[in-house]
């Protein structure tokens, strides 16, 4: 026998205003069974179009690359297999590195004009979780390749960079612990 979960209180609420503004026998129609594909892929198409001509495009396209892989992430993290957390990790270097490179999409922009959509698509398949996401090719084929070609240089300049933030926090907390006695 099925127990039928309970709507959340957040759930409650949205229906609550669907059926306020749509009217519930609207409801009902579009949440039938037999109309989801249309909702669906006609939600899919929306978006495309939006990414493609809306204004928060960027914001969008930043959303879909953060929100569901944090929540995923946060969930790894929780459990306790190891596979979910490499797979998580994996995703941020890629992530990481993408958005390095997005820096630049300004220029990008001016000839691409479904940039925000390929972003977003590129985005997915780097969270997919088939065994070809993207996430995993590109670390493989070339995060890894390059970080063992240029690991005693990037080892190095890590070091340096340690050593000024070190530098630079005994700096701040003599200041801060200036500042306090002066007080």
């Amino acid at each position: 026998m099925e127990s039928k979960k309970q709507p959340t209180i957040m759930e409650n609420v949205l229906w609550q205003y669907a059926n306020q503004y749509l009217g519930e026998q609207n409801v009902k129609m579009l949440t039938d069974e037999k109309n989801r594909p249309y909702l669906k892929y006609g939600g899919l198409l929306f978006l495309a179009v939006y990414l493609i001509f809306g204004h928060l495009a960027q914001l969008i396209s930043n959303l879909v690359g953060f929100l569901y892989p944090a929540y995923c992430s946060v969930k790894a993290l929780e459990s306790s297999t190891k596979a979910d957390d490499t797979k998580w990790l994996t995703y941020w270097v890629v992530f990481a590195t993408f958005s390095l490179i997005d820096t630049f999409s300004g220029f990008i922009l001016s000839w691409l004009p479904f940039y925000w959509l390929a972003k977003v698509l590129f985005l997915v398949w780097c969270f997919s979780s088939s065994d070809f996401n993207g996430s995993t090719v590109i670390y493989n084929k070339v995060i890894l390749p390059f970080f063992k070609k240029h690991e005693k240089k990037i080892d190095s300049a890590m070091g340096r960079v340690d050593r000024v933030v070190a530098s630079a926090s005994r700096e701040a907390e003599k200041i801060t612990e200036n500042i306090r006695t002066d007080l």
